[in-house]
């Protein structure tokens, strides 16, 4: 069994365009917590190539609502790079300045530390997660899958922030989920 961490988010805000517009479509995700783990160097769960080819995809992130609306997207490995030294890793981060390999264009994941995403529609790849105007989102989930591990967090949107306004969904300060969202 993949080991799952359920984690609090201190942040997770989905902007939406209106008129619509998936192009200025923007998702921002933020969590920190002690209990982020990353992989070893070189391990399985490592989101780098470490010899498999360039495109390779040993990352995912998706966030998803029971709202319908989904939208994940690949981390290929040559977009990530080690935080630190191997005999010192603080962490991974990803990269992808001209998004030519999906909707994130950066992910920081530290070590007993934080998550952070930023994924825009701005690229070749669309952002299609949707606000629908009169539909809440809540609870909107987030999934971090590797190969050997997934972190999960979810938020309800705060001060009456849904997303039922068709433009926008914030959650702030969300307590872990009792389980993962599938």
């Amino acid at each position: 069994m993949i080991p799952t961490a359920l984690l609090p988010a201190k942040k997770l805000e989905i902007k939406n365009a209106l008129p619509d517009d998936e192009s200025k479509n923007k998702i921002i995700l933020l969590t920190k917590s002690t209990a982020i783990a990353i992989p070893a160097p070189g391990s399985a769960g490592d989101p780098r190539c470490n010899g498999d080819p360039t495109g390779t995809v040993r990352a995912t992130l998706t966030f998803s609502s029971p709202s319908g609306q989904t939208h994940s997207t690949n981390l290929p490995c040559q977009n990530w790079q080690l935080i630190g030294s191997v005999g010192s890793p603080k962490g991974y981060k990803y990269v992808d300045r001209e998004l030519d390999d999906g909707t994130a264009k950066t992910v920081t994941w530290k070590d007993h530390g934080l998550l952070k995403a930023t994924l825009l529609g701005s690229g070749p790849t669309v952002l299609n997660y949707d606000l629908q105007p009169g539909v809440s989102q809540d609870p909107v989930a987030v999934k971090l899958a590797v190969s050997n591990a997934v972190i999960c967090m979810q938020c309800n949107g705060s001060n009456g922030k849904d997303g039922s306004d068709g433009k926008l969904f914030h959650g702030k300060d969300c307590p872990a989920p009792a389980a993962c969202a599938p």
